[in-house]
């Protein structure tokens, strides 16, 4: 069921074209946790959490 879940949370992320932090960090040239500092200081306002755990980023 949590796999259900995480597959319906992914498709509704892509149909608000946001990216995972992984994928984010890619296309910035930057470090997943560089984001994860960045959001707790407030510099990614527009990211959100999916499910508890997995963070999204417009």
């Amino acid at each position: 069921m949590q796999t259900e879940r995480y597959e319906g949370d992914m498709l509704a992320a892509r149909r608000l074209h946001v990216c995972t932090l992984a994928e984010a960090a890619e296309r910035w040239g930057v470090r997943a946790s560089t984001l994860r500092q960045w959001i707790k200081r407030g510099k990614l306002p527009q990211a959100f959490r999916v499910g508890g755990r997995l963070w999204l980023v417009p």
